[in-house]
């Protein structure tokens, strides 16, 4: 009779019982999603771009054959899936190099505004700058349309304004010198009115800085424009003539010895202009006349005095002064 030995039996199930327990860790490992992942690793979140133009927020996320497996941001931590060919991974993969190599994103309408806010206000301190130059540390032009002296008072700079008066000629107001004949003229006296001017300066080497706010030269070359000049006056009782001013039979203007052009500059922004006498100036009476022509000159000039010893100015500005 045939029989079969126990202990030629044992192996065989044996090996049937590994093979069953292998077949059954395959399939085991072919199920898409376990019921609990592993705890997430904390990184930054990430876009899976789908087609349709929809995007899913998730911390993680791998493909395993047809399906991309993820963690939501947004949702619980169970694993989800979907097919791989939902995914646009062109766009997806865009966005994860843009996200390791951002670019400068296109400004937002607010943020446009207030860069346009910003220019404008830089654009208008650049023009009260210009409006207000600085002419020693720490002391600016005020603005304001008028003529400033650059003046030293107690070893400090000073700006003191400069008052404007009316030429007279032969004791009556000058209204041009063409009213009058050439040959008057070339034997009219152009005075100032009072013994002393009313601003005294202390220095001798001193710069005049005149305001092109009003006129109609604002912005001009000045170099090619009117000219100016320093005229010493000479004292008379109650008067200071300019007799330092010539007149030819024909009208022309000239200089005498107690008078001198000035160094006329126009500063950055062409609103002021700085006048500079071409040598330093004795204690004396003194006006800045305007030449507009060889034989034109302005009815209004500047009148000042250089007297180092003299007080105080009433209203000068000086440095870091408000």
């Amino acid at each position: 009779m045939f029989s079969i030995h126990p202990m030629r039996v044992l192996p065989q199930i044996a090996l049937a019982l590994l093979l069953t327990a292998a077949l059954a860790c395959a399939a085991q490992s072919s199920q898409p999603l376990p019921l609990k992942p592993s705890p997430p690793v904390h990184t930054p979140n990430r876009r899976l771009i789908l087609k349709d133009g929809n995007y899913q927020v998730v911390r993680r996320y791998e493909v395993v054959e047809d399906r991309v497996r993820y963690l939501s941001a947004e949702r619980s931590d169970d694993w989800e899936e979907l097919p791989v060919e939902l995914v646009d991974w062109e766009a997806t993969h865009k966005w994860e190099r843009d996200q390791a190599n951002p670019r400068a994103a296109e400004p937002l309408p607010a943020m446009k505004e207030a860069e346009a806010i910003d220019k404008e206000d830089a654009e208008e301190r650049e023009e009260r700058k210009a409006q207000c130059p600085e002419v020693a540390q720490g002391l600016a032009l005020p603005n304001k349309d008028a003529v400033f002296a650059l003046d030293r008072f107690g070893g400090a700079p000073q700006l003191v304004e400069l008052a404007a008066v009316d030429l007279a000629v032969d004791g009556k107001l000058w209204h041009g010198l063409n009213t009058l004949n050439p040959l008057a003229a070339s034997k009219a006296q152009i005075k100032l009115a009072g013994a002393h001017a009313k601003v005294h300066l202390h220095t001798s080497s001193l710069a005049i800085y005149l305001s092109l706010v009003s006129r109609d030269d604002a912005g001009t070359d000045q170099t090619s424009a009117s000219s100016f000049a320093i005229v010493r006056a000479e004292e008379r009782d109650t008067v200071r003539n300019l007799s330092a001013i010539h007149f030819s039979r024909t009208g022309t203007i000239s200089l005498g010895e107690n008078a001198a052009f000035a160094t006329v500059e126009a500063l950055p922004g062409k609103l002021w202009l700085k006048i500079t006498p071409p040598k330093p100036l004795p204690p004396g009476e003194y006006a800045l006349v305007e030449i507009i022509t060889a034989s034109e000159m302005s009815q209004t000039a500047w009148e000042f005095s250089v007297d180092p010893a003299s007080g105080a100015n009433q209203g000068a500005i000086g440095a870091n002064s408000k």
